[in-house]
């Protein structure tokens, strides 16, 4: 018996569309957790998000970060995390399978821009995705503990991950650290694996992003943040130069 691999993803909000894959494998189970079921392909098998009494983008993330409380994804051996903006062309089962055989119990791809979760902070901060005073904090406790500089970065867009137990500490603690601190996961997950002494497995650049053989990554449907974001953006910016 062959590998049990499931790839699943949560769109909620209208943020994203939900897309039918190009390449469909037997082998994969399909799991969409939303909030219009109606506009689920027939592939992906929907799951009810209304428990969740959480924002659109909360509820994303517990989803994408909390696999070990999904019931639904308990039976497999692996499972693959996609965001709402990446859509499926070629075969996953190939590289979950590939990386399953090597023992990875999570792999991400490498962020395009920064190798640092300190200077993606600032630069979280400098376009009003953060608040700059909960983000300094938060980098401050990192700081303390010793997380040096340019330790690596990941996208967070598409997560590889065994279904083992010890995966779930990693999980409720990242958990913990978006909830208490800046609502950007790839800030924080390189500092859980790094007290934990876990490893996360680079897969390199991003194939949704440049090389399109297993995924290619599109612009999210809707933004309705850009008035509030610039707003912020403003407030950081000026804490920033005064030295708050």
């Amino acid at each position: 018996m062959g590998m049990r691999l499931a790839i699943y993803t949560c769109v909620v909000g209208g943020y994203d569309k939900i897309r039918l894959p190009k390449y469909i494998d037997d082998r994969i189970d399909y799991h969409c957790w939303t909030d219009t079921p109606e506009l689920v392909p027939e592939t992906w098998v929907s799951h009810d998000i209304k428990s969740l009494s959480m924002n659109a983008k909360d509820v994303n993330r517990y989803i994408k970060i909390n696999i070990q409380k999904l019931s639904e994804l308990r039976g497999y051996d692996y499972t693959v995390y996609v965001d709402g903006s990446i859509e499926l062309v070629g075969d996953v089962y190939e590289v979950a399978e590939d990386l399953n055989k090597n023992n990875v119990i999570m792999g991400m791809y490498d962020h395009p821009f920064r190798k640092c979760l300190y200077d993606e902070a600032i630069e979280c901060a400098k376009l009003g995705h953060v608040d700059v005073m909960l983000i300094k904090r938060q980098l401050r406790k990192y700081l303390e503990s010793g997380y040096p500089k340019s330790a690596g970065l990941y996208e967070c867009n598409v997560i590889f991950r065994k279904n083992e137990k010890n995966i779930e500490k990693i999980m409720e603690m990242w958990w913990g650290e978006y909830k208490k601190g800046a609502k950007r996961d790839q800030i924080s997950i390189p500092w859980v694996a790094w007290i934990n002494n876990f490893k996360i497995t680079s897969l390199g650049k991003s194939d949704a992003r440049y090389d399109n053989k297993y995924l290619i990554l599109h612009s999210h449907s809707v933004d309705g943040r850009k008035i509030k974001q610039k707003m912020l953006s403003i407030r950081n910016r000026f804490i920033m130069y005064v030295g708050c």
